[in-house]
Order: C-alpha cells, then sequence, then structure tokens
C-alpha cells in the first residue's frame, strides 16, 4: 500500500515538473519572437 501511494506521489512530482518546465520553454519563445518582432518594427501586445 505505501509504495503505491509513493509512486503516485512522485508521479504528480514529475508531472508538475513537467508542466513548469514546458511553461518556461514557452515563455523563453514568447520573449525571443517578440524581441525579433519588435525589431522589425512591429508592435507586440
Amino acid at each position: 500500500m505505501v509504495g503505491g501511494a509513493r509512486a503516485r506521489q512522485n508521479r504528480r512530482a514529475q508531472q508538475a515538473n513537467s508542466q513548469a518546465q514546458s511553461q518556461g520553454a514557452i515563455d523563453t519563445f514568447n520573449r525571443a519572437f517578440s524581441a525579433c518582432m519588435e525589431g522589425r518594427g512591429y508592435t507586440i501586445r
């Protein structure tokens, strides 16, 4: 019983970490894209 609960907890922690990394990558892309577009004269909101 204890091993199963620990495995579920570990799986939830991995999923949360994966989502945080994905969000960080998306944020980095959006900043780079905005900088590129603003450098070309476009306005980014």
